[in-house]
């Protein structure tokens, strides 16, 4: 690789020195001076040197007559025929620059040499025709043994994605090369970037393990580390390895990228900030083609400032965009949440209001601002706010659904029948809506209907949690038979529910049930992992009061009552149990302990 690159530069020196002389020429060629007598140099050399110079001062139609001045009278002077088709490309004839490709790798192969390797291989890049990049390469290592040749090969199958070949010309690295041509880290580099793209990211770490630990921290090692760690998702390796790149190597802006990226999916907002204002900070906004980049990058510094908790940093970033917004009604969108989040209410429902009615945001907006009037005990404007969109809107299932479920939650439950079947008429099975309307045909006591529909349901997913969540709360609200209500409760935890209300309608189960021990167990347990829900102390509050064990009884009310002072009313979940005292609470026997005792 050495004695290649000192032959290459002496031959560019040469070449570039040879134009920059001058000869006397005869009165057609004055174009060029050289101090060089025209007879030392052969024709063909002459006019590839006048070539030269028309090319450099890009005047491309002359240099291709001289070019193929110089082709003419010598066929074999490859070094014009490479040049030849770089001038084609520029004057936007690929056609010619192939054909005359196709003469130097089949005709002229014999005369080959690192120089005109060299300029073809430029041409080929150029064009980004790795194939033929990665085949003429190969030839001409396999005609000459260069080293410079094997690793063109190496690389253009690398972009390819050829990884196979590429891990066949490694190979004959091994085999063929002395490694004192080679930087020896880019040697184990380029075996990691091959077995880390076949998804053998064991043998990828060893490769980049073997690199000295003085080369550890090079760019080039530290950023095909940083891609091993990137496909297998250790995220923390990924953002600990590109702060390290950046110490030692500073910032790239791929790489700067790569890191607000991964650090944004595991919440390390701060990061995502610095390398988010470090991009908009070095890219040019004076280019037109940088104005949508620009505004995705700070769309999303907003975003970073929301989920930081950050509102105010937010709000401000979004509003700077609202002007060069290509889409205002995403940034009243976004605004109307930060003005949720900061309590500003007339400003959130102002910016929900502007959202034009066929914008893609309409209808989150809308459902939002709905539930922020409903927990806020505004149920009037929550369904007025519904009823509207739900008229301008006719074609959002999520506004049928929405309507529907708040038309549940305030008791007007024909009219949510009558909603949700307009809703399956049009849109086809939509489980919500299936699950609203069986809820409402239970509770208007039809029955045969409710079971259909719930039926329809649990035939399409067996394992549906939410049917068991729903039949676990109907059953336990109307105090039906436990046992069936501890099997709804159990099958809709096992299939996945995340409902947090099912633990303590299976817990007050167990007490209807008798079964005292397990409830405490399983309320003991649930207070250790929600310690600011005042629930589970005042459940077992009550039953230490029922089974006279008044130390703890004591204990747990205080605990409950202090922590009712400090709860805000927050919504309940959509089915939420009533809670009742079990009549069989009045059987408890003092010789029935608690499973704390």
């Amino acid at each position: 690789m050495a004695n290649y690159t000192i032959k290459l530069r002496a031959l560019l020196v040469i070449s570039f020195c040879a134009s920059m002389f001058s000869c006397a020429t005869t009165d057609d060629f004055k174009t060029m001076n050289t101090d060089l007598p025209k007879d030392q140099l052969s024709r063909s050399q002459y006019y590839g040197m006048l070539a030269d110079n028309y090319f450099q001062n890009k005047n491309f139609d002359e240099a291709a007559d001289y070019y193929r001045l110089s082709i003419l009278h010598s066929k074999i002077n490859l070094n014009s025929r490479a040049k030849l088709m770089q001038t084609y490309l520029k004057l936007n004839n690929e056609n010619l620059a192939y054909a005359e490709f196709k003469l130097v790798s089949e005709q002229y192969y014999m005369h080959l040499n690192d120089l005109s390797v060299a300029q073809v291989n430029q041409f080929l890049i150029s064009t980004q025709d790795y194939s033929n990049l990665e085949s003429f390469n190969k030839f001409y290592f396999e005609r000459s043994g260069s080293v410079y040749s094997l690793w063109q090969a190496i690389e253009a199958s690398l972009v390819s994605r050829s990884y196979h070949k590429a891990l066949e010309y490694l190979k004959l690295v091994d085999i063929n090369v002395d490694k004192k041509y080679i930087e020896e880290k880019l040697y184990y580099i380029a075996f990691s970037k091959v077995y880390r793209n076949l998804k053998e990211y064991k043998k990828s770490i060893e490769y980049i393990s073997k690199i000295s630990s003085a080369e550890r921290t090079h760019r080039l090692t530290l950023e095909e580390e940083i891609l091993i760690y990137r496909d297998l998702k250790d995220s923390d390796k990924v953002v600990s390895l590109t702060q390290k790149l950046f110490k030692y190597n500073g910032r790239s802006f791929e790489f700067s990228e790569l890191l607000a990226q991964v650090a944004f999916q595991i919440g390390q907002y701060d990061i995502v900030v610095d390398e988010l204002n470090w991009q908009l900070n070095v890219t040019d906004h004076t280019k037109k083609s940088n104005h949508y980049t620009i505004y995705l990058k700070k769309l999303q510094l907003a975003h970073t400032y929301f989920l930081k908790g950050d509102f105010n940093s937010a709000r401000k970033n979004y509003v700077e965009l609202l002007d060069s917004s290509l889409d205002s009604n995403e940034l009243m969108y976004y605004l109307a949440l930060t003005e949720f989040e900061l309590l500003n209410s007339y400003a959130a429902l102002d910016y929900v209001d502007e959202i034009e009615v066929e914008s893609k945001f309409f209808v989150p907006a809308q459902i939002k601002a709905s539930r922020y009037e409903f927990e806020r005990g505004n149920l009037d404007n929550a369904l007025n706010r519904l009823r509207k969109s739900h008229y301008l809107r006719l074609d959002s299932k999520e506004i049928y659904t929405a309507y529907t479920e708040y038309l549940i939650r305030t008791g007007n439950l024909v009219e949510a029948v009558a909603l949700s079947e307009k809703g399956l008429n049009k849109f086809g099975y939509v489980e919500d809506l299936s699950l609203f309307r069986a809820y409402c045909h239970y509770k208007l006591k039809n029955i045969p209907a409710f079971k259909q529909d719930l039926s329809a349901v649990i035939n399409r997913n067996p394992k549906n949690h939410r049917a068991y969540d729903m039949l676990a709360n109907l059953w336990y609200i109307d105090q039906k038979n436990p046992l069936e209500t501890k099997f709804f409760t159990e099958k809709a935890l096992d299939y996945g529910s995340q409902n947090q209300e099912l633990m303590k309608i299976l817990a007050w189960t167990l007490l209807d049930l008798g079964r005292e021990e397990q409830a405490v167990a399983l309320l003991e347990g649930l207070m250790d992992s929600n310690p600011m829900d005042s629930t589970y102390p005042k459940i077992l509050s009550d039953v230490y009061r029922v089974n006279k064990v008044f130390n703890r009884y004591e204990q747990f009310t205080q605990i409950a009552n202090s922590l009712e002072n400090k709860e805000s009313i927050q919504m309940n979940l959509r089915y939420l149990p009533h809670v009742h005292t079990p009549a069989v609470m009045q059987r408890y026997s003092p010789s029935r302990l608690p499973a704390s005792q």
